[in-house]
């Protein structure tokens, strides 16, 4: 393992191996407040007051290394994708929050006919109206799409050309 820095810091049980940290526990002397290393060469610092002592060997430091790299390979490795329980949930949840984005704005359409208004934004063809019934159905579809068996393996019902769905990841 070639390491070109390190840096230990027993007062916040930190450890710095090549610019990345984790926080962890040290088993190290309560003595000690930091170890640092660089270019090949390091100190031990102490809380004592005893001068700092330098060193050239990782070695006695080689445990503390290694279960930082197990960390850190830990800490990096790509989450697990979700089970089909999960997945389902997320894609609900998805759903729900769409649902009530569509029924916001067929509610708009519905107080702008009944008071006058003029705030609904979307068209077809030059009519509000045949919008709003296109809005009103993928609503429709969305509440059923979770009732169909295996829904989680299936993509969303398709939206109507002038709606921008609510961005999804899966």
């Amino acid at each position: 393992m070639d390491i070109q820095r390190l840096t230990v810091i027993t007062d916040d049980q930190l450890v710095v191996v090549d610019n990345y940290s984790e926080t962890m526990p040290l088993d190290l002397p309560e003595e000690i407040h930091a170890i640092q290393w660089q270019a090949g060469k390091g100190e031990v610092e102490y809380l004592d007051g005893r001068p700092n002592k330098p060193f050239t060997d990782l070695a006695p430091f080689m445990e503390l290394i290694e279960d930082h790299a197990r960390r850190k390979a830990e800490a990096l490795k790509p989450p697990e994708p979700p089970t089909g329980e999960e997945l389902a949930e997320i894609k609900k949840g998805w759903r729900n929050s769409e649902i009530q984005n569509v029924a916001q704005r067929i509610d708009q359409y519905k107080n702008d006919k009944d008071f006058g208004g003029n705030t609904f934004p979307y068209q077809v063809n030059g009519s509000k109206e045949q919008a709003a019934l296109q809005l009103n159905s993928y609503r429709l579809d969305l509440i059923t799409w979770t009732d169909q068996p295996g829904f989680e393996e299936t993509e969303p019902p398709k939206a109507p050309e002038f709606w921008k769905p609510a961005p999804y990841w899966w």
